[in-house]
């Protein structure tokens, strides 16, 4: 499977100028799979179509679009690639009950009643 590299600029954060780039794989248009502390984000983003020849940069979307799909310490990219086949064959009732339901730390980051 191959994956396209881009750099997702995310924020901003504290105040308006803190902003943090992430190096990321584009896992449809407007989904990308990132690293951050061993936690592998999918998030929500959006192209960035501005001046110059930025073609492999996008814009995060709101926090809340994004979700935690994987733990791995070593953010290895044998486990980006897993998780990116693993996702592109499920259904969003498969990605509920397999990521949500049979996740322990689902309780906190999803609101699930238990």
């Amino acid at each position: 499977m191959s994956l396209e590299r881009i750099v997702v600029v995310d924020g901003p954060f504290f105040d308006a100028q803190d902003y943090e780039l992430r190096q990321a794989f584009l896992l449809t248009p407007d989904l990308a799979l990132y690293y951050d502390g061993g936690r592998l984000i999918l998030r929500a983003v959006q192209q960035f179509n501005g001046v110059g020849e930025h073609t492999h940069l996008y814009i995060s979307c709101e926090l809340g679009e994004s979700v935690r799909v994987a733990l791995d310490e070593e953010e290895r990219m044998e486990t980006v690639v897993k998780v990116a086949r693993k996702l592109l064959s499920m259904s969003a009732l498969d990605f509920l009950i397999d990521c949500v339901m049979h996740d322990p730390d689902a309780v906190d980051e999803f609101g699930v009643i238990r």
